[in-house]
């Protein structure tokens, strides 16, 4: 959630495979490109701050390639670009993300994938 509230998109590619298939409302969009004007471009010109909790990362075994994430999520947008100082409504958001992790044989970190 870093790169959304740091408008970093070299953070979110770090993050992500380049195949990420983001879904939201049940709408897809797939590919990295897509992903970043799809949501960090919306998302990360905002004051944004998020908040992820009850993480838990599922690796079915130690050797696996996959791993599931699942967390619960609060967005704070303030959509006056100005924070708390804004007089712009002030926006709340709640989800929880199911988040599939695969394994970069690059570099051996978990990244985003589904």
């Amino acid at each position: 959630m870093s790169a959304f509230d740091e408008n970093d998109a070299s953070l979110l590619a770090s993050a992500v495979t380049p195949d990420i298939t983001l879904t939201t409302n049940g709408n897809d969009v797939s590919g990295f490109e897509n992903v970043k004007a799809h949501s960090l471009n919306t998302v990360g010109p905002m004051d944004t701050t998020h908040f992820a909790t009850n993480i838990r990362i599922d690796v079915a075994d130690n050797d696996a390639a996959i791993a599931t994430l699942t967390a619960n999520n609060l967005a704070l947008p303030y959509t006056g670009w100005d924070g708390l100082g804004s007089s712009e409504r002030k926006l709340l958001g709640g989800s929880k993300h199911v988040i599939e992790l695969s394994e970069d044989e690059k570099d051996g970190l978990y990244k985003v994938n589904l």
